[in-house]
């Protein structure tokens, strides 16, 4: 059997039962014909459960109906969004994270927790202040910018392979809008 496939349930072949689950093929070119980094086996689509969002936000300024996406817009994990996805592999991408490396994982995983509380915070920003006033739009603006962007980034980066996740230690906190806005004028 190539060192590239696993069983869906390996604890069945572990325990010495018939495996009942199907053999996966993570081989790199069936993840790559996926759109899934055959290095890192994890899949880009699943920021775009982020970036939705971000662009709700960034568009809520001069189309307020936008604030009622915002506030819907519900954390998912990895699983769940492909779960509930109509990615084409969706399975396949599942299998692929289940044999990710663990600390590519755990990173990801930290950088989505920031992200879950930062949109957190453009909901709280939406429910306090109308999209159509001055303030909303430099609020949302620094938030987009100073938080959201750079953790998609990072995100982006450790699914891609690109170093983050070797920088897990480093994984901070960015500023709050607010800190941001005073940095400026400080």
């Amino acid at each position: 059997e190539d060192a590239m496939t696993v069983l869906a349930k390996p604890c069945d072949a572990l325990a010495g039962a018939t495996p009942t689950a199907p053999v996966v093929d993570l081989s790199p070119s069936r993840l790559a014909a996926a759109n899934i980094n055959p290095r890192t086996r994890l899949a880009t689509d699943y920021l775009n459960h982020f970036n939705e969002v971000i662009m709700c936000l960034e568009l809520a300024p001069s189309m307020p109906d936008m604030a009622e996406d915002i506030l819907a817009w519900t954390p998912k994990s990895y699983v769940e969004h492909f779960a509930g996805s109509t990615f084409r592999e969706r399975d396949l991408a599942v299998a692929a994270y289940h044999a990710a490396d663990a600390r590519a994982r755990a990173t990801l995983e930290a950088i989505v927790t920031d992200l879950d509380q930062a949109i957190g915070e453009a909901k709280a920003l939406v429910m306090g202040v109308a999209a159509t006033d001055p303030s909303f739009e430099e609020e949302a603006m620094m938030l987009v910018v100073t938080r959201l962007r750079p953790l998609v980034d990072q995100a982006s980066a450790v699914i891609n392979g690109t170093g983050a996740h070797d920088a897990a230690a480093d994984h901070t906190p960015h500023p709050t809008a607010q800190q941001a806005v005073d940095e400026l004028f400080s």
